[in-house]
């Protein structure tokens, strides 16, 4: 994005309408990246409104047990149950395990996809081989998105009610050059260092 076209959105762009407001109220909610920012913020707001199951997907149990801790503290009036999931997104593994698992739920109301992998090396996933960031914001996304999505459906065919998936995400997304949709290999070029220098 240039600077005229990011002065042009900052001035007249407007963002959508959002849409009606789902009560978290007898909900599971999985949150990932729940323990900064949006993710954290998001959480204690789900306690504030008395969602019934609240639960945090992390990628260190003990770093999420005091995540725990800071979102009952922010209302400790509120009877929401916080359990604490493990979830690294630079695994398939750990994925497909808190997939299966989400699976096991009789219902999922929402769900917010927050986690996200920054690192100034270049390290790779040990079990793909894909660049961490890479792999962990978008190719294992994907699959994650999946797994919830079949739960979350069951749940709005059942119960005829509205549920929802939110992904957070920037603006700043929008600045950086797409040259990604030339090559006929995307992943491959994605996992090039030198287009990993130019996405951050």
């Amino acid at each position: 994005m240039s600077f005229p076209s990011f002065v042009f959105h900052q001035l007249f762009v407007r963002s959508a309408q959002l849409p009606p407001a789902i009560s978290p109220k007898d909900q599971n909610i999985p949150i990932t990246g729940s323990n900064t920012g949006i993710g954290l913020g998001a959480a204690r707001q789900c306690v504030k409104m008395d969602a019934n199951n609240l639960i945090p997907a992390v990628r260190n149990i003990s770093k999420g047990k005091a995540t725990k801790a800071d979102i009952l503290k922010s209302n400790s009036a509120s009877k929401t149950r916080v359990e604490v999931w493990n979830l690294n997104q630079e695994f398939i593994k750990s994925v497909n395990a808190f997939g299966k698992r989400v699976q096991g739920l009789l219902r999922l109301g929402v769900a917010i996809l927050n986690a996200a992998i920054f690192k100034f090396d270049w390290p790779s996933s040990p079990e793909t081989g894909f660049e961490s960031s890479l792999q962990g914001n978008h190719l294992s996304t994907a699959p994650l998105t999946l797994y919830l999505l079949q739960v979350l459906g069951k749940t709005s065919r059942e119960l005829k009610r509205t549920t929802r998936l939110t992904a957070t995400s920037s603006e700043v997304a929008l600045w950086t050059p797409f040259k990604e949709q030339k090559p006929e290999r995307i992943l491959d070029y994605l996992n090039d260092q030198e287009c990993e220098s130019a996405r951050h």
